[in-house]
């Protein structure tokens, strides 16, 4: 029995906005109010609920990512830190509420070190795209120069002032160094992600976490500025950016949706590029950073100018390798699209068809290969400006603006017709147009490119061929018919008795007339249905009379092989014409049993799906491989060489059955799985009194 799901007494995440907001607001009127007393010892304890909210917020979050391990160890790993942070808080509480002149360095800077470590590990398991060497060193020196950017702020607020004026032991002051240091370090990580492309699922928490870390780095340099210079007390204001940093970690951990193992929004790009606004940040921290020292250098002492000389140094070298690296890059990209260029007017220029490329406005053409102006009789320079029309047959006068119109609505990505032009002896011919649309970078239709390939020879072969077809069947067919009246009346004695082995040499002969004239219609039936002569008598039927008809026709053949036949129906109408349909479903039939083993069965189906009805054919034979899937339907085609010979058969009857199907509007394919039998399926309309009646159940 299924346990039950309990349910969860944690707040759901907008909830937890809403108690987020509602404690900034209680926070904020505490500092400017004081409406409760103890402002020291009270700060402290102030910023543990906001810890504990972070940390839960973080907990939860790993919780619905339990479907990617990586983002379940950051998010975990992220609530470790927050955790040591909780700590430390709780230590230093302890620590207000019971000394004068709190203990430094404590177990509270323990728990606070920590937290560095902590989150700068979780950052490390966020997935980002691999980079190619050449991005990398980018990369570095892009985080270098946001470094340095950010250690121009710690530097004057916090290092350069506790590395010339410090006089506490050397315990105390590497502990004070510790602080701006780990905040460098965060700010290396952060940047590292930033920079390069991460996971979908991670986008919005990674910018609230970036958020919170920049805020927590100012509130530490602040911080530590206050310290130094005797100013700061608990429950000072500066507080209140802790309070924000940690509410933007809350944020980050319920911006976080649940994944599913396999989800690929957990997975980054690979060899992604980043961001376009990643790019900014290396100049907003070296704008940011180097400016604030640039505003209050001056007049401090421990601030002297050969300092600010090496910053500057540093940074000139930095943007000097980067613009180094960059132009060496652009000119690697402007020497690929160069011979991306060259190649492609190479393929353009010497391409065995016609190509134009078109604009929509017009439609004008833009530009045209030699092999296309060679087919109307013109230059490419000719060419340029000028509308179809100019070289079309009268049939497509004005059809290219209409065409042109519907591109540009998105009606039509790709068309494929037939189009007679004016050639260059100023006879017509015929083409094949292929038309696709070319979009620019946000997706919108801007121009279109012609493909004009010359079919009038082929087309004119296809027709001397039907008819050599048409002629071979119709003169065959005679003569047949006589040879195998003669034959038949030779096998039943009219003409006097035979021998046994007479009567069996008569036999093969009967066979054989009976498999050519077999061939013969099914030669002629497909010229018909190809060259578009078919004419279909549609109308509704029953499936299951189409589905009886088709078995009576096999019955015999399946006897005759121990193979038993079933039917599986559904009370459903088909507008079809039902001789060509049966026929359709006599010929896959009749494949089934030929190639099933005896004892064996053959299955037909039929089932209502989209408006159509399904017809499918399974049966228990040796299957066929994946890739003659789609050649089965090809005229003569036989999945064994032998088969012809050892089964029989004319190798027409897919294909007759993929004409019949497809001009009915419907399609037909095949699945199959060697040593597993085969499915054959194809589809035909659905009786149109049954469709409303269909579309209205759906609709309930």
């Amino acid at each position: 029995m299924p346990r039950p799901a309990s349910r969860s007494t944690f707040p759901r995440p907008p909830t937890l906005v809403l108690a987020l907001a509602a404690y900034v607001l209680v926070y904020l009127s505490w500092q400017a109010l004081h409406w409760l007393p103890g402002k020291q010892e009270l700060g402290q304890l102030f910023l543990i609920p906001i810890d504990a909210i972070a940390l839960w917020a973080a907990w939860r979050a790993s919780r619905r990512v339990a479907g990617s391990p990586r983002l379940r160890s950051f998010w975990r790993l992220f609530a470790l830190a927050i955790a040591a942070e909780l700590a430390a808080d709780l230590g230093l509480s302890y620590n207000d509420l019971h000394y004068v002149h709190a203990p430094f360095p404590s177990l509270a800077d323990a728990f606070f070190l920590s937290y560095f470590a902590l989150l700068f590990a979780a950052l490390l398991r966020v997935p980002v795209a691999r980079v190619t060497r050449s991005r990398r060193r980018r990369l570095l020196l892009d985080g270098a120069t946001i470094v340095l950017g950010g250690g121009a702020f710690v530097w004057y607020f916090v290092l350069g002032p506790n590395a010339v004026a410090s006089q506490d032991s050397t315990l105390a002051t590497a502990v004070s160094l510790a602080y701006p240091i780990g905040d460098l370090v965060l700010l290396a990580g952060l940047a590292a992600i930033l920079l390069r492309r991460s996971a979908p699922a991670l986008h919005a928490s990674l910018l609230w976490i970036a958020a919170g870390v920049s805020v927590s780095i100012v509130a530490d340099a602040v911080y530590g500025y206050g310290v130094l210079h005797g100013t700061y007390k608990g429950g000072d204001p500066i507080d209140t950016l802790y309070v924000l940093a940690f509410a933007c970690f809350a944020l980050a951990a319920a911006s976080q949706r649940p994944l599913r193992r396999g989800d690929p929004e957990a997975r980054a790009e690979v060899y992604a590029q980043p961001a376009a606004r990643a790019s900014w940040l290396p100049y907003v921290a070296l704008a940011s950073g180097f400016g604030l020292v640039l505003m209050v250098q001056r007049g401090e002492a421990f601030f002297p100018g050969y300092s600010l000389l090496l910053i500057l140094v540093a940074l000139t070298a930095i943007v000097a390798v980067r613009q180094l690296l960059a132009q060496r890059t652009l000119v690697c990209v402007q020497t690929a699209l160069a011979e991306s260029e060259r190649r492609f007017r190479a393929i353009f220029d010497n391409a065995a068809v016609g190509i134009t490329y078109t604009d929509l406005d017009g439609p004008a053409i833009l530009d045209a290969n030699s092999t296309f102006a060679e087919m109307v009789g013109q230059t490419p320079e000719q060419l340029r400006g000028r509308d179809y029309s100019s070289f079309a047959g009268p049939e497509f006068h004005g059809a290219d603006r209409v065409l042109a119109e519907a591109i540009r609505r998105g009606e039509i990505d790709q068309l494929q017709q037939e189009l007679r032009y004016v050639s260059a002896d100023g006879t017509m011919r015929l083409a094949m147009l292929t038309v696709s649309t070319v979009r620019d970078a946000h997706g919108v239709p801007r121009e279109v490119v012609g493909i004009f390939e010359d079919i009038t020879r082929r087309r004119e072969a296809e027709r001397i061929k039907d008819e050599l077809v048409s002629l071979v069947g119709h003169e065959l067919r005679t003569p047949l018919t006589s040879i195998r009246g003669s034959l038949g009346l030779l096998d039943s004695g009219a003409l006097g008795a035979l021998t046994d082995e007479s009567r069996e040499l008569v036999g093969v002969a009967i066979a054989n007339t009976d498999r050519l004239t077999r061939l013969v219609n099914d030669t002629l039936d497909l010229e018909r249905m190809q060259s578009g002569r078919l004419e279909l008598e549609l109308a509704p039927i029953a499936v299951a009379d189409l589905a009886a008809q088709a078995l009576g026709a096999v019955q015999a053949t399946a006897a005759a092989a121990h193979v038993e036949l079933r039917c599986e129906t559904a009370g459903l109408s088909a507008e079809v014409d039902a001789d060509r349909i049966v026929q359709a479903l006599v010929n896959l039939l009749g494949n089934a049993v030929k190639f099933s083993p005896p004892g064996g069965h053959v299955t037909l189906t039929a089932h209502e799906e989209n408006g159509s009805v399904r017809f499918s054919v399974c049966d228990e034979g040796r299957g066929i491989p994946a890739d003659q899937l789609e050649s089965i339907f090809e005229r003569f085609n036989q999945v064994d060489a032998s088969d012809a010979r050892e089964k029989g058969g004319s190798g027409l009857g897919l294909a007759i059955s993929r004409s019949i199907v497809e001009h009915h509007g419907g399609r037909i394919w095949a699945q199959s799985e060697p040593g597993h039998g085969t499915t054959l399926h194809f589809t035909v309309p659905l009786a149109r009194a049954e469709q409303p009646a269909q579309l209205a159940g759906a609709l309930r």
